[in-house]
């Protein structure tokens, strides 16, 4: 298993309620869910709009934060169906294939 990402280990101790909600759905993340999932709900989490930013500032985490979303809604509809066994190496192959196509796109 993974080790917490720095991040998530120094921002625990001064989260909100919703910030904690938001560190338990990670660790259910990271229970379960391969590491590209992971890489990219973690992506997610860092992504969040602090409250303090003025308008401006937060108008660009916002826009940051909707699309690191977007990518951890992809990553995670593309594991659903992505449970390789080593019978099934096409499965290993759709998984090289999404990183192939997510590095391109950034």
């Amino acid at each position: 298993m993974r080790r917490p990402s720095p991040y998530w280990a120094t921002c625990s101790h001064a989260c909100t309620e919703s910030g904690n909600e938001l560190l338990c759905a990670l660790y259910g993340v990271r229970l379960c869910a391969p590491d590209y999932v992971i890489e990219v709900a973690e992506e997610l989490g860092r992504s969040v709009p602090h409250v303090g930013l003025g308008k401006d500032e937060f108008e660009r985490a916002n826009q940051t934060f909707v699309q690191a979303q977007t990518a951890f809604l992809e990553a995670a509809r593309h594991d659903l169906d992505y449970n390789p066994k080593w019978w099934q190496p096409w499965k290993k192959w759709k998984g090289r294939t999404f990183h192939a196509r997510r590095d391109r796109a950034t």
